[in-house]
């Protein structure tokens, strides 16, 4: 979805963000390492010291405005013409 290069005092990276959207839990039966993170969990442990890495901390604003917001409006369709 979308590529770009994070650099402070202390790395470069290139960071490639892909999304993958899950119908359902049996999916996941093959994921066996990592942590996977609701947007709450996200939210509720963005300030804990160390946590997430620092080009993540920047990056997950971007992706409440984005993806996720994509997430709520076709999860629930009929929510953005009930708003107008």
């Amino acid at each position: 979805m979308l590529t770009y290069s994070f650099e402070n005092e202390k790395t470069k990276q290139l960071v490639s963000l892909f999304l993958l959207k899950l119908e359902q839990e049996v999916q996941l039966e093959d994921f066996h390492s990592g942590k996977l993170w609701t947007a709450r969990q996200i939210e509720q442990n963005l300030n804990s010291s160390h946590l997430f890495s620092e080009y993540f901390v920047q990056e997950f604003p971007y992706l409440q405005n984005t993806v996720l917001m994509v997430e709520q409006l076709m999860n629930h369709p009929d929510k953005e013409s009930t708003e107008s």
